[in-house]
């Protein structure tokens, strides 16, 4: 089951870089490029939206679905791969697509350039 969640998120990434123009795009927590700038902060606050949301509803971490053998805490990375999936992937491509849109740089029309 793990590895069908590994080529089902693998199939997102390419699917959300396709529609968002990021061609080339690999999926590496370390890169420095936006999108996986993006995707690393939306993560971030997955894992805390994650174990917030048991400590409040009394649920202990420790309970695991699928990360139960590899990870301490494991609950937590399995709530918040929902989030992630669900909600941080496609935001994090549609702004970086946001993103690259702002910063291309102007046409040779001077009446384009000086528009705000």
């Amino acid at each position: 089951m793990f590895s069908h969640e590994a080529q089902l998120t693998k199939q997102l990434y390419r699917y959300a870089a396709n529609l968002t123009q990021q061609n080339g795009f690999t999926r590496d927590p370390n890169a420095t490029d936006v999108a996986n700038g993006f995707l690393n902060h939306g993560n971030y606050l997955a894992y805390g939206l994650a174990a917030t949301t048991l400590w409040v509803l009394g649920i202990p971490h420790g309970f695991a679905v699928m990360h139960g053998k590899t990870r301490r805490g494991a609950l937590v990375f399995d709530v918040a791969d929902l989030v992630k999936d669900a909600l941080v992937l496609p935001w994090a491509f549609y702004l970086c697509q946001r993103k690259n849109e702002r910063t291309r740089l102007p046409s040779a029309n001077p009446a384009k350039i000086h528009r705000t």
